[in-house]
């Protein structure tokens, strides 16, 4: 049996922490980025493998195109390699309202970044 389990949190202490010089964070914007995304998470262990990744995508994310580019963000190196994702998006789980879901970032192993935030 799946028990949600639900976590508030008091945000007014956040580190502020800047990105190294070579990494910048971009939008979910291009034309292959769920591909991007789905490589990301598949190489941080998440899923098996991309097909799996891309039906989650399709599922969850796919259906709410306009909240897309506002939810998912790409890190990225200086010479544009993504190297990582976080996601940002609602949840409810049959609860009246919308909860904020942090998913995470995730990172290629590859990149020195560190994931955090898995759910």
């Amino acid at each position: 049996m799946n028990t949600p389990l639900y976590m508030l949190h008091q945000l007014d202490d956040i580190p502020n922490n800047s990105l190294p010089n070579s990494y910048r964070f971009r939008l979910f914007r291009q034309k292959n980025d769920s591909e991007t995304w789905a490589k990301i998470v598949t190489a941080t262990g998440e899923f098996p493998d991309e097909n799996k990744a891309i039906e989650r995508f399709n599922n969850e994310f796919k259906p709410h195109p306009n909240e897309v580019p506002k939810r998912i963000i790409f890190l990225e190196t200086s010479d544009g390699h993504a190297a990582g994702t976080a996601t940002a998006w609602f949840g409810g789980n049959g609860i009246k309202k919308r909860l904020g879901v942090y998913i995470g970032l995730k990172s290629h192993q590859s990149f020195k970044v560190k994931n955090s935030g898995d759910r």
